[in-house]
């Protein structure tokens, strides 16, 4: 491909040394030539080190002290050079055409466009690797210019892909890194996921680029409910706002953190189940705003009947019953 422009990947790597080198390969073996691979280790204690030394040669090595994923992100980018930039986490792999699709998908697009990310499905696996059929995420990815549902229904307001399937434009990691490594200690990206929007097109790819590894230690992807995940995902939730809030205005938008989390069901669902798990009453003025945050999403009628019905049957459920009312219909990580 002629006048390529540079593809920064970054792999971000903490105690992952049991599949870094698999993330490692699928990017020297991209079939795309102008790729800079860098390898960021934060501080990992496992045999992670070991395996980058073979790497020294190929690819640039960043080690630091353990800070977490947003630090491990800002590291890589300050040394990075690429015009576009993806962050790979290191239990994830690339297939080798992967990064020649997405600049092919980016060079076929109206040059008009001012865009901020590319975005593209991946596949999910085993421990061992074992590629499966199904997508993550499952529903069609969001596509076009989402200011205006970004600035409506808040931070979770469209459907993107898992960190690994996201070609960030470097302008617009230039204009909001670094992450604030203090609330990002984990999922990163969803900050960058936040933000996006603001910056420009977000663009879509159908096909899967790679694989997104599913297993036992994984820091996001884990089933079950309990009190500390709900917390967890409340107060990330709040921080997206937070920083939504704040570059929204930045660049002369209005912007309403108290309507988006009024307005999400998601977020109101973990309050509901909070409350129920540490034994507290579901107050009136919660089942309303959750019942009416369901009818006013952009969702099919029988969602919303749906959601209204799941919400009132939280509620009127005794504690014994909510986890096996809850769990098998909040996915929480299901967008709008």
């Amino acid at each position: 491909m002629r006048d390529a422009p540079l593809v920064s990947i970054i792999i971000n790597n903490y105690n992952y040394g049991a599949f870094l080198n698999c993330a490692l390969d699928s990017v020297l073996n991209q079939k795309y030539g102008s790729i800079e691979a860098i390898a960021v280790d934060d501080g990992s204690t496992d045999a992670s080190c070991s395996v980058l030394s073979r790497y020294v040669n190929d690819c640039i090595i960043v080690r630091k002290t353990n800070g977490g994923q947003a630090s491990a992100m800002n590291a890589g980018f300050a040394v990075s050079r690429g015009e576009w930039v993806l962050f790979l986490d290191a239990d994830d792999a690339l297939f080798e055409d992967a990064i020649a699709n997405l600049i092919t998908h980016v060079s076929a697009l109206p040059k008009h466009l001012s865009m901020s990310k590319l975005h593209a499905p991946l596949l999910a696996a085993d421990t061992d690797g074992q590629v499966s059929n199904r997508r993550v995420p499952y529903q069609p990815l969001a596509e076009g210019d989402l200011r205006p549902a970004l600035l409506r229904w808040g931070p979770e307001s469209y459907v993107c892909s898992p960190n690994s399937g996201n070609l960030w434009h470097r302008s617009f990691l230039a204009a909001v890194m670094p992450i604030p490594v203090k609330q990002y200690r984990i999922s990163a990206d969803a900050y960058l996921f936040t933000l996006s929007p603001l910056f420009g097109y977000t663009g879509r790819l159908e096909q899967p680029v790679g694989m997104y590894r599913l297993h036992s230690t994984n820091s996001y992807w884990q089933d079950g409910l309990s009190a500390h995940h709900l917390r967890t995902e409340m107060l990330r939730y709040a921080q997206r706002a937070n920083a939504l809030k704040m570059f929204a205005k930045a660049g002369g938008y209005d912007a309403d953190d108290r309507c988006w989390k009024l307005g999400n069901r998601y977020y109101l669902a973990k309050i509901f189940i909070l409350q129920k798990l540490q034994r507290r009453a579901v107050s009136l003025c919660l089942l309303f705003a959750s019942i009416r945050a369901s009818f006013i999403a952009p969702i099919s009628s029988a969602k919303k009947v749906a959601w209204g019905v799941w919400f009132l049957a939280i509620w009127l459920a005794p504690r014994r019953l909510t986890y096996s009312i809850a769990q098998p219909f909040l996915n929480l990580r299901t967008r709008m």
